[in-house]
């Protein structure tokens, strides 16, 4: 049984990234919360999130050299962490 779970992400501000990166960015932060959903399974507190509004605004800790992909990686990051139960 494959299990679908639909997330959305109203707005994400990444000052610097030109907008032309913005499909690399996303389509690496669907890979990287996919990946993490796969190694880790989903988080006892998803659940009790559903239908929930959430905000993580933490800067992200990255170089001016640092592409699109590893932007992706870093925002799922904060994406995981905030559906763990994580800042909020």
């Amino acid at each position: 049984m494959r299990l679908r779970i639909d997330l959305h992400i109203e707005e994400l501000s990444l000052e610097g990234v030109p907008p032309s990166d913005r499909l690399r960015v996303a389509a690496a932060l669907r890979s990287e919360l996919a990946q993490q959903v796969h190694r880790s399974g989903l988080p006892a507190t998803l659940s009790a999130l559903a239908g929930r509004d959430l905000i993580a605004e933490r800067p992200l800790a990255l170089g001016h050299r640092d592409g699109p992909e590893a932007i992706g990686r870093a925002v799922a990051g904060g994406v995981w962490t905030t559906l763990q139960g994580g800042a909020r």
